[in-house]
């Protein structure tokens, strides 16, 4: 009989500690599978650790469920190398292939649909058991042949004795440093990085091509840094039941909610499902919840015969106002690339109005024909969507534009139609876009913008003052917003910039047909 006792306090990393979770979640899930396991393997927990006993059989039935595996046919028109099986049809030959494919019967039976499951036995395979002598132990177990524990069954026996680290337990573990020395773990806390994968999510962040359409960049995975063990193992399952599963419209292999525009996305999505639990069970305070963060990894395998390389890791804590923030730009935003500019700016703290001024002006072309980008900057001028907090300088100028280009069109005798408005808003666009310099924008402001209207309009009268009060209200009203105006011109230029190209690209035109450019995601979220 092994015993092992472990404190979430004495482990050194999130993922140890998520590994404690999910061998808790593991032998939870064993014990009703297979009832006659409760004798041979066995774990009490708390809030702070768990102690786990188990003999022989009990810890291959647990290694057993680990890694569980199993073959899936696949064909494939391309002539490949050993193929198990040829099948002639009328469309030509087809080569079947062995995908090899990690069962995670916790995890499914969670996942109506199965996809999550898949895109996490994806990532796993994908990530930290690339190698192919990783994979040994699921190859064994899809062969229906027991793994063996004896190596693990006397490492046990002595739990607090060295052992190196091993990249195929953690990302981005070296078995020495840059120095040459050697980085030991004991034998009893490198038994738990065998089970932190079945608590943390993996998600498929995204990088964008020339022409704006998405690209699948490798996987980001946040793993929970555990504080609260008793509340997070009973609370796990809630949070897989709470993943949404693809609409009927969208015919994707992969989940749509996984498919994020940030690596940091990973730990956001996860503390907004916990942030909708709590919110159900009338929790309202930062202090109850289960976990004090998120550790997110984000790897890229670019060569298929080596190992993923690990991009980078951030560390996400909760923080309402934020995740709050989050879940407002995640369900109302369309563009990828829009919204993926509005998380960077909430992510490294700052206003939703900065830097749109150098994006714009260095993203080609072609990202502005995705048919949500006007549709986007129209919703983020929206009082009413209350998307994002409306500062005065971006009432002023989208206030400025729409009423420079109703004027403009009325000084040209040309009728005010979606599509006048719009040829005009675009090349107003395209002409701001290419002034990048304060004084050349500033000119351009001023003579262009400004030649055919005020700058701004005057405040709404008060019933309860005289007309000669609410006049001298207008003034002083507009003389203020005018200095506002100047102000912002001569301290951000760019941020006036950006927002005056935003202002100008709600009136473009919104195409009636979804363009090809349009990344599977919004495309999925405009059917449903």
């Amino acid at each position: 009989m092994v015993e092992l006792i472990y404190r979430l306090g004495q482990l050194p990393s999130p993922a140890y500690r998520a590994g404690l979770a999910g061998l808790v979640f593991l032998i939870l899930y064993l014990h009703r599978d297979r009832p006659e396991t409760r004798t041979q393997i066995q774990v009490e927990f708390d809030s702070l650790g768990a102690t786990l006993r188990c003999d022989r059989e009990g810890l291959q039935a647990l290694i057993n469920l680990a890694f569980d595996a199993r073959y899936e046919l696949k064909w494939s028109q391309n002539r490949i190398q050993n193929p198990v099986e040829v099948r002639e049809t009328e469309d030509g030959r087809l080569y079947g292939w062995n995908l090899l494919v990690v069962n995670g019967a916790p995890l499914r039976e969670r996942d109506s649909s199965g996809i999550w499951t898949n895109l996490w036995s994806e990532w796993l395979l994908n990530t930290i058991r690339a190698i192919p002598k990783s994979r040994e132990p699921f190859k064994l177990r899809a062969n229906q042949e027991p793994i063996s524990i004896e190596k693990l069954w006397t490492a046990l026996q002595r739990p607090n004795s060295k052992v190196g680290l091993s990249s195929s337990a953690l990302i981005g573990a070296e078995a020495k440093n840059a120095e040459g020395v050697s980085l030991d773990d004991t034998n009893a806390q490198q038994f738990l990085l065998n089970f932190w994968p079945y608590v943390s999510q993996p998600y498929v962040p995204c990088r964008f091509d020339t022409d704006g359409k998405r690209e699948d960049w490798g996987y980001a995975v946040a793993i929970p840094d555990v504080q609260d063990l008793e509340a997070f193992v009973a609370t796990f399952p809630d949070l897989l039941d709470r993943r949404p599963q693809n609409p009927p419209q969208y015919n994707g292999y992969r989940p749509l909610g996984a498919l994020v525009e940030l690596p940091e996305e990973a730990a956001l999505d996860s503390l907004r499902l916990i942030r909708e639990r709590m919110k159900l069970t009338d929790i309202a305070s930062t202090l109850e919840y289960d976990v004090l963060g998120f550790e997110v990894c984000h790897a890229v395998r670019s060569d298929p015969k080596r190992g993923a390389d690990l991009m980078a890791i951030a560390y996400i804590q909760p923080d309402w106002e934020r995740d709050d923030r989050y879940a407002k730009i995640r369900n109302t935003f369309r563009c990828p690339w829009f919204r993926r500019h509005l998380l960077q700016n909430l992510l490294k703290n700052r206003h939703w109005t900065a830097r749109w001024g150098a994006l714009l002006s260095t993203a080609s072309q072609q990202w502005f024909e995705d048919r949500f980008f006007p549709h986007d900057c129209k919703l983020i001028f929206n009082r009413e969507k209350n998307a994002v907090e409306l500062s005065e300088l971006a009432q002023i100028l989208k206030s400025l534009c729409d009423r420079y280009l109703i004027a403009r069109l009325v000084s040209k005798n040309q009728e005010i139609t979606w599509d006048n408005k719009h040829k005009l808003a675009r090349q107003e666009f395209l002409a701001v876009r290419s002034r990048t310099e304060k004084t050349a924008f500033r000119e351009y402001f001023f003579g262009t913008l400004c030649s055919q209207v005020t700058p701004v309009v005057s405040a709404v009268s008060d019933e309860s003052l005289t007309k000669q009060e609410n006049s001298k209200n207008r003034e002083n009203e507009k003389l203020r917003q005018t200095i506002a105006l100047a102000e912002a011109l001569e301290k951000d230029p760019e941020t006036v910039r950006g927002l005056t190209m935003l202002a100008l690209a709600s009136n473009f035109k919104i195409a009636e047909k979804i363009d090809s450019s349009s990344d599977s995601k919004s495309q999925a979220s405009q059917a449903s």
